[in-house]
This record gives structure tokens, C-alpha cells and sequence, in this order.
């Protein structure tokens, strides 16, 4: 018994080769994608599964199915990392921060070398990810209420965060399971599909008790958006416009309904029935305002990676007396612009911020216009774009993912394919 489920799993997880550092490739992978969820810095992980990736191009002559699309794609992430270098040679206290960049090609190229060795594998990490999220959720949630009577370890300020290392992060991952949900819902029948609708509602609760606003709002109307454009049926059109429907009534119940117990839901909604007075915006306007002087101080190159926290806490401590008469609420400290655009402004200037642009919409456009799965990558990279308005998320060490699914997505060719001959 054993015996059959060790060779199950070496039918699900491994490639179909006799090449060990594909191997080893594939199983770092997977464990990148595990402990995702559950460790707070996967640096380690990303370099190791860079490595294998780099080992197995080599071994198993992956660079001859390099399509023009990767190509282009790792230029444009080279030109990124190149601006970023130069900004942070003008601002020397930032270097120590630059090595984050290199570990973007690295998950760019482990996403093309797992689709052209397992092309049908290519998206099977994410569903590693989704194990670990409901392993947390399911078993070390209550094994830790069960023993310590609290859970204090994987709450933040009443805010659901599990073993990751902020409520934003383990949102982040349980968004990327809700598309993936969705996605097998609409491709798969009955009885299968059922365990994408249980695992989806489960992340939907995880996602819900983050309370992190900014990716709750928005996951709900791309997954539907995602799922009425893919599915091109009208029946499906129908049912999503039902369901845009229900959700907008529920925020009209939620705005004007007084019962005290619902204020906290009431404040999910408040960004959008009450967006002048909601303190994250607010606090937002101030940042951004911040964050535009600085920018105005190094226009070209930035202030280098990784800068904006001195810089704004320095920022805020000369103007506060200005920001106290502006401002209802404004953050002393900030880790970050709260806006990948402005903040690619103050840490990267122009030409850094318009190379960076050049490289995420031209992955964007590129897995939309793929089929099936390659799509679903490219509503989720919206999705991710979107998001970004009010988050700064680029130097996440644990976001990186997407360029490893946005790798995945450029890959046309497969390892051996009968339809492209070596010279």
C-alpha cells in the first residue's frame, strides 16, 4: 500500500524523465511553493529552485524550446534590475537590498523550464500552495487553540494571518487559491468540481477573517469577471450579472442598516459606500503626498530599493505640524508607498519605473492572450495590478510567485515536443 502511494505521488508531482536535476528541480519547487504559506523569508527556497532550474536548462537542453516571448521578458526584467542598479549605486545605504531583484528572473525561469519539462504539471505548485493553506487552516488552527486555549500565534490584531508572516500575505495566497478555484470549477464536472467549491468556500472564510479590504473587495468581481469571459456562455453571463447584483444590494444593507454588531463588516464596505471618510484612505492620501515630495527629489533614478521607510519617517517628523492640519489620520511610520506606481516612483524614479511597467504589462498581455490556464494567470496579474493601487508589493519576497506563474504562462514549446526538430 506504501508502494502504490509512493508511486502515485511520483506520477503527480515528478516529471516524466530520467533526469535527476529535473528532479530536484521539480521537488523545489513544490517546497518553495509549500512553505510559502508558512515561512516568512523564501529567499532560500527561490535560489534553490534557481539553481535546479539553471542545472536542468543545461542538462536536458531546455534553452533550445526559448521561445522569443521569455527572451523578451527577461530583457525587459535585465532593464528593470540595470535602473534599479544605478539608483542604488547613487544611493550606497540601499545596496544591501539589491540582491531582491536578482531573485525575479530566477522565479521567471523556474516558471519556463517547469512548462517545458511538465507541461501538464506547469500550475501544480499552486496547488501545493493551496494544500499548506488549508493544512494551516484546517489543522494547525485548531491544534493550537486545542493546546494553548488562544491563538495568539496566528492572529494579528484580530486579523487571521495563520503561520504567514502578515494578514496581507496569507490573503494574497488564499486570492491565488480562490482564481485557481474558480478556474477548475468552470473546466471540470461533477463529482470532481465539488472539491474545488469546498476548498474555494474554505479560502473564502480565510480570506474573509484577514479583513484586509484591499484584496477582499476586488478577488470577488475578477474571479467573476475572469469566469463570465473564459466561459463565454450566456447562462454564466447572466448568473454574473445576479451575482454583481446581490453583492452591490448587500453593500446598500451594510451602509444603512444600524445594527452595531454588523460595524465591523460595515467598515469592509466603508472604502466604497464611505471613501472621504474612511481612515485607510486617508491615511493613504498622506502617504502618497509624502511620497510624491520625495520622488520630486530624485526624479531620475530614485532613491534606490528598499528606501522608502527612512525616507518617509524622516519625511513625515519635518512636516507633521503641515500633515496634522491636512490630515484626520496619517501614519508616522510607513514600510511602503501603498502604491506600486508611485512607489517605483520614489525608489526607482522615472526610467526605472517605466521599464518596470514595460516588463509587468508585457507579461500581462502575453498570458492573456494564451489559452485555458494561461489566461487565468493573466486575470490574476490584473487582479495583482489592481491591488497594487493601494499596496506597494514589488520587493515581497513572498510574492515572487507571479513571476514564476507569469514564466509559466510564456512557455509554447515542450521538453521533446515531436513538432520542433533540433538542427
Amino acid at each position: 500500500m506504501l508502494n502504490n502511494f509512493s508511486q502515485f505521488l511520483y506520477k503527480q508531482f515528478l516529471p516524466a524523465s530520467d533526469n535527476t536535476a529535473a528532479w530536484l528541480f521539480s521537488i523545489s519547487t513544490l517546497a518553495y511553493f509549500y512553505f510559502l504559506s508558512v515561512k516568512a523569508d523564501s529567499s532560500i527556497f527561490i535560489v534553490i529552485m534557481g539553481f535546479f532550474a539553471i542545472v536542468t536548462i543545461w542538462s536536458s537542453r531546455v534553452w533550445f524550446y526559448w521561445n522569443k516571448n521569455i527572451k523578451i521578458a527577461l530583457i525587459l526584467c535585465g532593464a528593470y534590475i540595470g535602473a534599479a542598479l544605478i539608483s542604488c549605486l547613487l544611493n550606497p545605504a540601499t545596496l544591501y537590498n539589491f540582491y531582491m531583484l536578482l531573485l525575479w528572473p530566477l522565479c521567471l525561469i523556474s516558471g519556463y523550464v517547469m512548462a517545458v519539462i511538465a507541461p501538464e504539471r506547469k500550475f501544480l505548485p499552486v496547488r501545493m500552495n493551496l494544500v499548506a493553506l488549508l493544512f494551516t487552516g484546517l489543522i494547525l488552527m485548531p491544534c493550537y487553540d486545542l493546546f494553548f486555549g488562544e491563538a495568539n500565534f496566528i492572529l494579528n490584531h484580530n486579523r487571521l494571518q495563520l503561520m504567514t508572516p502578515h494578514p496581507g500575505r496569507l490573503a494574497m495566497f488564499s486570492a491565488l487559491g480562490i482564481f485557481l478555484c474558480g478556474y477548475e470549477c468552470s473546466k471540470t464536472s461533477y463529482p470532481k468540481s465539488l472539491i474545488f467549491i469546498i476548498s474555494g468556500s474554505i479560502l473564502i472564510v480565510i480570506l474573509y477573517l484577514t479583513s484586509m479590504r484591499t484584496l477582499i473587495l476586488p478577488v470577488f468581481i475578477f474571479v467573476l469577471i475572469m469566469l463570465g469571459l473564459m466561459l463565454k456562455k450566456k447562462s454564466h453571463i447572466l448568473k454574473l450579472g445576479v451575482i454583481l447584483a446581490v453583492l452591490a444590494i448587500g453593500m446598500i444593507i451594510y451602509k444603512y442598516t444600524d445594527d452595531t454588531s454588523l460595524s465591523s463588516n460595515k467598515k469592509m464596505l466603508s472604502v466604497l459606500s464611505n471613501l472621504h471618510e474612511d481612515p485607510t484612505i486617508i491615511s493613504r492620501l498622506a502617504i502618497w503626498d509624502a511620497s510624491l515630495n520625495l520622488f520630486k527629489e530624485a526624479p531620475v533614478f530614485g532613491h534606490g530599493v528598499k528606501s522608502f521607510r527612512p525616507l518617509h519617517k524622516e519625511y513625515v517628523q519635518q512636516h507633521a505640524e503641515e500633515f496634522n492640519q491636512k490630515y484626520k489620520y496619517w501614519e508616522k511610520t510607513a514600510s511602503s508607498a501603498h502604491n506600486i506606481i508611485i512607489g517605483r516612483l520614489v525608489e526607482s524614479g522615472v526610467i526605472g519605473t517605466i521599464l518596470y511597467l514595460a516588463f509587468y504589462l508585457f507579461l500581462l498581455y502575453k498570458t492573456l492572450k494564451g489559452p485555458g490556464l494561461e489566461r487565468w494567470v493573466g486575470f490574476f496579474l490584473i487582479f495583482y495590478l489592481v491591488v497594487g493601487m493601494l499596496n506597494d508589493m514589488p520587493y515581497r519576497i513572498n510574492d515572487y510567485f507571479i513571476f514564476f506563474l507569469a514564466g509559466a504562462a510564456l512557455a509554447d514549446r515542450a521538453l521533446g515536443d515531436a513538432s520542433r526538430q533540433e538542427p
